[in-house]
């Protein structure tokens, strides 16, 4: 059995349940994903510490095909898991009893695959973020209908899903509000105007054309910044109430220019237009640590 760990933003629970679900079919094994934040204790949530939103489970508006873990399962796994009960978990791991899953972490490779990932058993216990398409390489159709919104739209996104398919559409994803605190510019990084200006400017050389569609969760920044653009949509409408639903739009696009930021990763990797361009930053990081987050085909800009 392969079970992963949900947490995090939308985007990061799309990491972690592809990553785990992919792992499974690979290894021929059952998946079940764990949401529940305080599942365990085996690895602690500096995040909830430091006072951040603390996130839900986000995936119910997709058509998965995978269950949470639940019942006797659920309560075995997440009994081993507990360091009091390390001990006995590695014997009956050994022994080769299925709930009881070796514990693996990507905290050491965040955006580059676990150098053991691969050579482990099926009874694993994915704890991490998991943020490089390479661990799902190849199985894009797979990914793409677990994916697949449960739900029609409402009238107001279904107008602007018309909009942004009736035309030559850039999504234009600008990720601020916790990125601006301290120690996400250390160690993320801010995407800069100079950014965006460039990253437009190259769109528009190879699309006159292009009609720019702006998503972000500050609106009154890409307002003040992106005013200059000729043809663009700021898309305001869903902010604060229903990213899926923005992800919706973004996805639709055919063309993309994306924050260093999981929900846009994803809007672009999952957007099928057959001669997508993709723009992302250069540095993912602040740091500009080697990391394989960025897929080959996507274009670099300095950020």
């Amino acid at each position: 059995m392969i079970v992963a760990r949900l947490k995090g933003g939308l985007g990061n629970q799309m990491f972690q349940y592809a990553c785990g679900f992919v792992l499974s079919l690979r290894k021929d094994t059952e998946f079940r994903f764990d949401a529940s934040i305080y599942a365990t204790d085996y690895a602690t949530d500096d995040w909830l510490a430091k006072g951040h939103i603390k996130r839900n489970f986000e995936l119910g508006v997709f058509s998965l095909t995978a269950y949470p873990l639940s019942g006797w399962k659920e309560f075995c796994v997440l009994t081993l898991l507990r360091r009091p009960f390390r001990p006995l978990r590695i014997i009956l791991h050994l022994v080769g009893v299925p709930w009881a899953l070796r514990y693996l972490s990507d905290t050491s490779h965040f955006r580059q695959v676990h150098p053991r990932f691969h050579d482990l058993g099926k009874n694993l216990y994915l704890d991490g973020h998991w943020q490089t398409e390479d661990y799902f390489k190849g199985y894009r159709a797979v990914i793409r209908r677990e994916f697949a919104f449960r739900k029609p739209p409402d009238a107001q996104n279904s107008a602007m899903l018309s909009s942004i398919r009736s035309c030559n559409s850039v999504c234009v994803h600008v990720r601020r509000t916790d990125y601006t605190l301290p120690e996400f510019v250390a160690s993320l990084g801010l995407c800069s105007v100079e950014y965006y200006r460039a990253a437009v400017a190259y769109m528009l050389r190879l699309f006159s054309d292009a009609q720019f569609f702006i998503f972000s969760d500050d609106p009154a920044w890409t307002a003040a910044n992106l005013s200059y653009l000729a043809s663009k949509t700021f898309v305001t409408h869903n902010v604060g109430r229903n990213d899926a639903e923005d992800l919706r739009l973004m996805m639709s696009c055919r063309h993309f220019i994306v924050a260093n930021s999981t929900f846009s990763w994803w809007a672009a990797w999952l957007g099928n237009h057959p001669e997508k361009i993709v723009v992302a930053p250069e540095k993912w990081t602040a740091t500009g640590e080697k990391n394989d987050a960025v897929p080959a085909e996507w274009v670099r800009v300095a950020s």
